[in-house]
C-alpha cells in the first residue's frame, strides 16, 4: 500500500510535470528558450493588485523574487486605497499608484513613494 502511495505521489508531482513538460513544450515551440533572460532586460514592470491587505501580504514574496529577477527594472505597483499605506512601505517597488474604483479621481500616487 505504501509503495502505491509513493508511486502515485511521484507520478502526480509538479516536479515531474515540469521535468517532462518543459522540454516537450520547447521542442514543440510553445516555450522560447530565452524567456527568463528577457526579464533581466526589462526596463519597466507594472503589477496590479486590487485585493485586500492579507492578499497583499501574501504577495510580497512574489515582489521579492520579481526584484531579484529584474534588478534594473522600475517596478510600479497599482493597489486599492485600503492597501496603499502597506504598499508604500514595500522596499521592492519604485512607485505605488492607488486606483479608486468609485472615487472622482481614479489614480493618484501615494505620498513619499514615488522615486524617479
Amino acid at each position: 500500500m505504501r509503495l502505491l502511495s509513493r508511486l502515485h505521489r511521484a507520478i502526480t508531482s509538479p516536479q515531474l510535470a515540469v521535468a517532462v513538460g518543459e522540454p516537450a513544450f520547447r521542442l514543440l515551440g510553445y516555450r522560447p528558450a530565452g524567456l527568463p533572460d528577457a526579464l533581466e532586460d526589462a526596463r519597466r514592470l507594472l503589477v496590479i493588485r486590487l485585493d485586500r491587505i492579507g492578499d497583499l501580504v501574501l504577495f510580497s514574496p512574489f515582489l521579492r523574487e520579481l526584484r531579484r529577477c529584474a534588478p534594473k527594472a522600475r517596478i510600479t505597483l497599482v493597489v486599492s486605497p485600503e492597501t496603499a499605506d502597506l504598499a508604500a512601505r514595500c522596499p521592492r517597488v519604485d512607485e505605488v499608484l492607488v486606483f479608486d474604483r468609485g472615487g472622482r479621481t481614479r489614480f493618484w500616487r501615494t505620498r513619499g513613494v514615488t522615486r524617479w
